[in-house]
């Protein structure tokens, strides 16, 4: 639901939504985000002496990777499409 109302919102020209294609790509784009010169594995390293990854800074480096991929326009409306619809499904 998030992902096609963030779609949506983008107004992309000739975007056609199909639920799995978009899960597969951005799952392909995120591992590749991950993996790709052993980002992962570099992180686990680098915060080992601090204890646990903190998911927060992973997540939001993979977010930011995610739209540097899919998208070149401004982020803001895409940021408050999803706090409106991460609201509704809490």
């Amino acid at each position: 639901k998030i992902a096609a109302k963030v779609i949506e919102n983008t107004n992309l020209t000739n975007a056609t939504f199909e639920p799995n294609y978009v899960q597969s790509s951005v799952t392909q784009i995120v591992y590749s985000c991950l993996f790709k010169n052993e980002i992962l594995m570099n992180m686990l390293e680098e915060s080992s002496s601090h204890g646990l990854l903190c998911l927060n800074d992973l997540a939001e480096y993979v977010a930011l990777q995610v739209h540097n991929s899919l998208f070149s326009e401004d982020l803001s409306s895409l940021v408050e499409t999803t706090k409106n619809e991460a609201h509704y499904q809490s």
